[in-house]
């Protein structure tokens, strides 16, 4: 029998999961600490008004490297992209598409890739966004994507994939949905696939002149290609320090540290480490050059694959000695410390020092701890 009071307030509860009221016949239910978030600064709540495009393709993300962002749509369910942390580098091709439904309350995690909601059925969605003060101004991160990268969403099907509960948590049962957004790369590549091979069903084959043909094994010691550094970091591996200097901020995606410049406090994905403008930045292991990009918080930033899913994230560069697509052994210089960028003022010349596994941020300091300069 659950307990009542002489206003006729009954309550009875679901093992934490849920509270419901009856009061004088009406009935509520409420969901206790469905989802929580903890700031050591103010909060802003802002309304967020989206017009429904005639094509949904999506052509700009952005992320706060820092904060977690929450979203409630009021009076539509809502359509929302997200792709997994990677620095200050998205990866449109894991980007992932959910159907939200009307007054779900959803919860970004720092450094999850999106954008504005759409609405699913009406002409215009209204959104409580709410983040920490001042977070639009001083930790947000916009990427338009290259044309190959833009993606159109289509209609979201029924399912939930395990990994998309990592990106995102909802406030409430509902109905949630699988991705379907589709690379158009992606697409225009499998496309070009299969007309080379519709057409190579059609080629006639050409005589060999045995007078012509090559050597089965042509290269000899004066014209073999050089061995490239091998490519395969694990938890076991080390790193190298990427630069000479001493850590200004730690990594800390557990709770917040003060940021001087923005006088915030903040989550920090990667290291913060001091140096001198001028100072070379090395490789810290063995690494492919996947990218290289240019924002307003990190400046010049080169993002390397070392294998097995790891990548480490180099900023604030200035005067590169490397390009896109490059294969670099540890310690060969990548460029060399550039004044700091805005967000970094006040701590002065630093290096912005990443790392992911799998996409998800990783402290380098994990692999850096046993090696000496």
């Amino acid at each position: 029998m659950p307990p009542s009071d002489p206003n006729g307030i009954a309550i009875e509860g679901d093992h934490g999961k849920r509270i419901v009221f009856t009061s004088n016949g009406e009935q509520y239910a409420f969901y206790p600490d469905r989802l929580t978030a903890s700031l050591n600064t103010p909060i802003g709540f802002s309304p967020l008004v989206v017009t429904k495009p005639e094509k949904m393709i999506i052509k700009l993300v952005e992320i706060h490297t820092h904060t977690w962002e929450l979203l409630l749509p009021m009076n539509d369910d809502m359509i929302i992209h997200v792709s997994p942390p990677n620095g200050t580098v998205p990866k449109p091709e894991l980007t992932e598409a959910f159907i939200v439904p009307k007054g779900t309350l959803v919860k970004l995690q720092p450094a999850v890739w999106h954008l504005n909601p759409v609405p699913v059925h009406e002409k215009t969605l209204c959104v409580m966004a709410a983040v920490a003060q001042c977070t639009y101004l001083n930790d947000c991160i916009l990427v338009n994507l290259d044309e190959e990268q833009q993606m159109a969403e289509e209609t979201p099907l029924p399912g939930l994939s395990a990994g998309q509960e990592d990106v995102m948590e909802s406030g409430q049962d509902g109905q949630r949905t699988t991705d379907v957004t589709t690379s158009k790369a992606q697409a225009e590549n499998t496309q070009v696939l299969t007309e080379k091979e519709d057409t190579s069903t059609t080629t006639e084959p050409v005589a060999e002149n045995p007078e012509t043909q090559l050597p089965e094994n042509p290269e000899t010691e004066d014209t073999a290609a050089p061995v490239q550094p091998e490519m395969n970091f694990t938890e076991d591996s080390s790193m190298l320090w990427p630069v000479s200097g001493q850590v200004a901020i730690d990594y800390s995606m557990d709770a917040t540290t003060y940021f001087s410049t923005l006088d915030q406090y903040k989550y920090n994905s990667a290291l913060v480490m001091s140096a001198a403008v001028g100072d070379p930045v090395q490789a810290a292991a063995n690494g492919q050059v996947v990218s290289i990009k240019e924002n307003e918080e990190t400046g010049i930033t080169v993002t390397l694959d070392m294998g097995n899913g790891y990548q480490t994230v180099y900023g604030q560069l200035k005067d590169l000695a490397v390009e896109e697509g490059q294969i670099v052994e540890s310690g060969t210089v990548l460029g060399y410390i550039n004044d700091p960028a805005k967000y970094y003022v006040k701590e002065g010349p630093n290096l912005y020092f990443a790392m992911t596994k799998d996409s998800v941020p990783v402290d380098p300091m994990i692999f850096m701890e046993a090696v000496t300069e």
